[in-house]
């Protein structure tokens, strides 16, 4: 085979510019992404496979803690891919003076970052030299703050947090006939009162980040905070309908 003819095919074939990180041992470590791709073909179990080579440290990582985040970089972050993917996290702690949070996987998350995905690992496909890490989970956000956590299945099938539900009603068009690689907020989405809310409000309280536009609440959200409580092995909701403790009294709710 003459590699030079396809060589112009194969340079079509690229991924985002990712750093892959993982936590494990008491160690935090990233790298840039070698590929990234999409693993799946229905729209309520959408997967990601990550390609990792096993001489890298961040493989080692991912495949002793079973998780990895991929935090997808802003242009103006583009300075720590020199950082993330010529030095080896076994000589220096290439995440030392960079800001993270920790996730629900416990895998560090780059502050400001354009978006990410903090995934479970499912299946490990060996590769030769490198390893295909396919991953299926999914965390719902809402301003910054974690509402749910689970199987992708669950939480497309059986989303338990008000947000989690009224988003995929609204925003996300995934219908048998729809072509859900586009699935995206459309502008007459925010013609939704409740969706307007949720994407434009930045009032600042004490309680459910959600409260103000959720039909659910009641007088508790409006002071407390959830916290994240586990449904099950797999599932976790912030969300005080989902307190054992409370029994939730729905005279706030705009029915």
């Amino acid at each position: 085979m003459d590699y030079a003819k396809i060589a112009p095919m194969m340079g079509q074939l690229w991924a985002p510019i990712a750093a892959v990180t993982s936590s494990w041992n008491g160690k935090d470590n990233g790298q840039i992404a070698v590929a990234i791709g999409g693993a799946s073909i229905v729209a309520d179990r959408p997967r990601v496979a990550v390609q990792l080579y096993k001489t890298n440290f961040t493989h080692e990582m991912v495949m002793g803690s079973g998780a990895f985040a991929l935090c997808f970089m802003r242009q103006d972050q583009l300075d720590l891919v020199h950082r993330l993917g010529y030095v080896s996290g076994r000589d220096r702690d290439k995440l030392a003076d960079v800001p993270y949070r920790r996730r629900a996987t416990g895998s560090p998350v780059l502050d400001h970052c354009f978006g990410y995905l903090d995934c479970r690992v499912v299946n490990a496909m060996d590769g030769g030299d490198m390893t295909v890490f396919l991953a299926d989970r999914i965390m719902v956000m809402y301003r910054g703050q974690i509402v749910e956590i689970g199987k992708s299945e669950d939480v497309y099938r059986t989303p338990k947090h008000p947000f989690t539900e009224n988003f995929l009603k609204t925003v996300l068009h995934t219908s048998a006939d729809a072509d859900w690689h586009t699935a995206a907020l459309r502008a007459e989405d925010l013609e939704d009162p409740n969706l307007a809310r949720v994407t434009t409000s930045a009032d600042k309280h004490p309680g459910c980040i959600y409260s103000s536009a959720c039909t659910e609440r009641f007088e508790r959200c409006q002071s407390v905070a959830p916290k994240l409580r586990a449904l099950d092995e797999h599932h976790y909701v912030a969300c005080h309908l989902y307190d054992p403790k409370i029994r939730p009294k729905r005279a706030f709710a705009e029915r």
